[in-house]
């Protein structure tokens, strides 16, 4: 995390920001609350059991996304894997994120949205 605040954060940071996060223990670690004090970031956490309301897309569809992401590898074949080059690896994992992607329905993502809202209409 500390890594990812150095070199994303930290560059783009400006006087005014603010980050929030949830209540997981590494945001909370103190090497992470300390460098993102050193960047003059105002850092907020959501409070346990609050992420549905907070972030309702992790909840709803990207959850059960990597359900169906988990549920396509262990539907592998048995035995010894064979030994594949990176790029099939690569066609093989895009290939298993689209049939997971597949089964999260359009009217789920879309109800999502709404219940995050307000939106303009």
């Amino acid at each position: 995390m500390v890594n990812w605040i150095e070199n994303s954060w930290k560059p783009n940071a400006t006087v005014h920001s603010i980050l929030i996060l949830d209540s997981l223990k590494v945001h909370k670690m103190a090497e992470v609350v300390d460098a993102l004090a050193c960047t003059g970031t105002l850092v907020l956490f959501v409070p346990g059991g609050c992420t549905g309301a907070a972030q309702p897309l992790d909840v709803d569809v990207m959850a059960p996304l990597k359900q169906h992401i988990c549920k396509c590898y262990s539907n592998r074949p048995s035995g010894k894997p064979r030994k594949i080059t990176p790029v099939e690896r690569r066609y093989d994992m895009s290939n298993r994120v689209i049939a997971a992607m597949e089964m999260i329905f359009k009217k789920t993502v879309s109800k999502v949205f709404h219940k995050a809202g307000p939106f303009v209409r």
